[in-house]
């Protein structure tokens, strides 16, 4: 009247692994009759290595000869790809102006939530506007269920001066030359107000003539 006995070692329930995994399935009986062992509903040798990623049920059901049985089954998962992290609003080396934000994505199948992100070694929100000039480094580290780690570091420079604004009025004949990102707004001399004429390039001129 004494039952079989299953034992499942090798892995364990609702653990992910970052690396191939040989569970092994141990059967015990004094008068055993017969088994089936199954992972994900295929038959599987105790023993065999596990090598690709995905979500794993292996069953085991034994029975004796006495019409006793037992079952067993153990869930997991192979993770073996680490999380990917891509940062858009600043670049590596980059000069940019105030105001600017760093917006951070991190995806995986298992990802461990929250991630982590600093500026500067301050806790820093994707998205936030940064609003004063300096030197800056961007670190955003990531983390999955397997235990793989994923980091990205983008140092960048944001410049202290807001661009310089320009307010000009051309009524004679002639030509103004514009340099280096400025905002230029214009004069209409027949009606006396301002408006937006555009921005210049950092690699450009803006000409404006006569009645710019």
């Amino acid at each position: 009247r004494v039952s079989p006995v299953i034992t499942i070692s090798g892995v364990n329930g609702g653990t992910y692994y970052n690396t191939a995994v040989s569970p092994t399935v141990n059967l015990t009986d004094a008068n055993l009759a017969g088994s089936n062992v199954t992972l994900n509903e295929n038959l599987y040798v105790s023993g065999t290595p596990i090598t690709t990623d995905g979500s794993y049920t292996l069953s085991a059901t034994v029975w004796d000869c006495a019409g006793n049985t037992d079952t067993k089954s153990v869930s997991f998962g192979i993770d073996r790809t680490p999380p990917i992290i891509t940062i858009t609003g600043v670049i590596e080396g980059g000069i940019h102006n105030l105001g600017t934000a760093a917006t951070i994505m991190v995806t995986d199948a298992h990802l461990v939530s929250p991630w982590i992100v600093t500026l500067n070694g301050s806790p820093y929100t994707s998205g936030t506007a940064i609003t004063a000039a300096g030197i800056y480094t961007l670190i955003a580290q990531a983390s999955d269920l397997a235990g793989n780690v994923s980091d990205r570091t983008v140092h960048f420079s944001v410049q202290g001066m807001p661009l310089p604004e320009f307010r000009n009025a051309i009524c004679a004949t002639g030509n103004i030359t514009i340099e280096n990102n400025a905002l230029v707004r214009s004069k209409n001399c027949s009606t006396g107000q301002l408006g937006n004429f555009g921005n210049v390039g950092t690699d450009g001129n803006l000409s404006m003539n006569n009645n710019a």
